[in-house]
């Protein structure tokens, strides 16, 4: 399969299902060609890894993007894998995979995701340790699934706005994790020809987002 096979639709599709068709790589350059994508779907594939910059050339720059990864083989997702400047995460479904860490959603500052972002890992074997203490003690995405190990923490829920046990039962564990730091990001914004530079102040002890300030609203072609 390859580019071609979708001559005249860069500029209208707005859903990619390749679903169940032997992929055993995400499809970058196919699904990066579309302006106006708003979800890609490759459920039931044999995908293994997704690498860094995975959206780093899509054309979309729509801000509530959806892609959905279930019943695939995904051992290893790179930190970097949903970096972007140009779209925001609505929901990322990886759903039955051979997970064990969810350690990819570790740095705020690189990753498309907003506070109302989803991202499913149920039912993979996630090693709830101190780096997914880490992650999800700053609630800064919404996380759905459960502990898998050790078996102190088996069937805890990765959500601890839902289920806080994991959370409070590690923090002794994880005492060396730094939980009080402030992080500011800087992100570029894209929208209907327009940039804005936004500066986002993440307080870990708080728990939420705060956009401090708002600058360089300039007119860009994309």
């Amino acid at each position: 399969m390859n580019t071609d096979s979708f001559t005249g639709l860069d500029r209208s599709l707005i859903r990619l299902n390749l679903n169940g068709i032997g992929l055993a790589t995400f499809p970058i350059e196919i699904a990066a060609s579309f302006r106006k994508l708003r979800q890609i779907e490759l459920d039931d594939n044999k995908i293994t890894s997704l690498p860094a910059d995975l959206l780093k050339d899509f054309l979309t720059s729509f801000q509530k993007f959806r892609i959905s990864l279930k019943n695939n083989r995904l051992t290893t997702i790179d930190p970097r894998a949903f970096s972007t400047a140009r779209l925001r995460l609505e929901s990322v479904d990886l759903q039955n995979n051979k997970l064990t860490s969810i350690g990819f959603l570790a740095d705020p500052c690189s990753l498309a995701f907003t506070l109302e972002s989803y991202v499913n890992v149920q039912h993979n074997r996630i090693n709830c340790d101190c780096d997914t203490y880490s992650v999800i003690v700053t609630e800064y995405v919404h996380i759905g699934g459960r502990c898998a190990k050790p078996s102190r923490y088996s069937g805890y829920l990765l959500n601890p706005l839902i289920d806080s046990r994991f959370e409070i039962e590690a923090a002794s564990e994880c005492s060396h994790v730094n939980i009080t730091s402030v992080v500011t990001c800087e992100r570029d914004y894209t929208s209907d020809g327009y940039k804005s530079s936004v500066t986002v102040t993440l307080c870990v002890v708080c728990s939420i987002f705060v956009i401090i300030s708002t600058k360089s609203w300039t007119n860009s072609i994309y």
